[in-house]
């Protein structure tokens, strides 16, 4: 089967590999859709470390099963899958929580398993997820960013009807856009760096949009304005930090963000309130 395989820092080969086959508790999917998320383009261009050689990378994908291994029972061959991307262990406390993105044994398809920019792909049981019939490949691809956009959303405290700024226009802020409104949100501004971004998210149903170039938040509230920082709505796992924090630091840096921000959004806000 084609493969496309990382190796080195802006170094991505299309390899031949032998077709994988199953163990017990094991599926190959047949990929049809895949997509790109920011943290392989991340680890193509070398910026993390996370993504080592002779990996393939790809964790946002769906696709047709193909081969089923002893045991496999809620999936069969034929059958239409959206990818998991976290194998956890299952057991620790986070898990046992439901917090297996803060398993200290995760592994992450494309990044610790060979993911989907590939043919096809070989993974546990617990990573396929049935696809509705009524869905595209190209709609499954979306579930797992989709499934970040609603945990942002549904970890900020906004009400029915209150301003939301969403900074940042990508996939993951243009979803957020559309989960907002789901949710409830009255007008929403979107800010980003790209006009083409920037169409997007006014064609999905922003009420205003903006340039801006101050970096996605930590937090800011000025009358009544409650903002989606995506990078800061995260949780955070053991031993990430790399040095320890000196929060009167955070502190300053966190004002100087919130100023920055509300210079720049001022203008944007008193745009959408004409529009209102």
């Amino acid at each position: 089967m084609r493969t496309l395989v990382f190796e080195g820092p802006w170094e991505m080969a299309l390899r031949e590999r032998a077709d994988p086959e199953p163990s017990s508790g094991e599926v190959v999917v047949a990929i049809r859709a895949a997509g790109i998320c920011g943290s392989d383009v991340h680890g193509y261009v070398g910026a993390t470390g996370r993504r080592r050689p002779g990996i393939v990378m790809g964790h946002e994908a769906a696709g047709v099963v193909v081969r089923v291994g002893e045991g496999v029972a809620s999936v069969g061959i034929g059958d239409p899958v959206a990818l998991r991307s976290i194998l956890a262990c299952g057991s620790c406390e986070p898990c046992r929580r439901g917090r297996p993105n803060l398993c200290a044994d995760r592994m992450v398809l494309g990044m610790h398993l060979d993911g989907a920019y590939a043919d096809c792909v070989l993974v546990p049981e617990r990573l396929v997820l049935p696809l509705a019939q009524t869905l595209s490949f190209e709609e499954g691809a979306l579930i797992e960013p989709l499934s970040v956009a609603m945990h942002a959303v549904n970890r900020t405290p906004f009400d029915i009807l209150d301003f939301v700024v969403i900074v940042g226009a990508g996939t993951i802020g243009l979803l957020t856009l559309l989960a907002a409104r789901l949710r409830g949100a009255g007008s929403v501004v979107v800010t980003d760096r790209s006009p083409h971004r920037l169409a997007m998210a006014r064609a999905l149903g922003a009420d205003a949009v903006g340039m801006s170039t101050v970096p996605e938040v930590i937090a800011a509230r000025h009358m009544k304005l409650r903002v989606l920082g995506l990078s800061c709505i995260t949780n955070t796992g053991a031993g990430v930090l790399k040095k320890p924090v000196d929060h009167h630091e955070v502190l300053q840096v966190g004002e100087r963000v919130k100023q920055a921000l509300l210079d720049v959004l001022g203008s944007i806000v008193e745009q959408a309130a004409k529009q209102a």
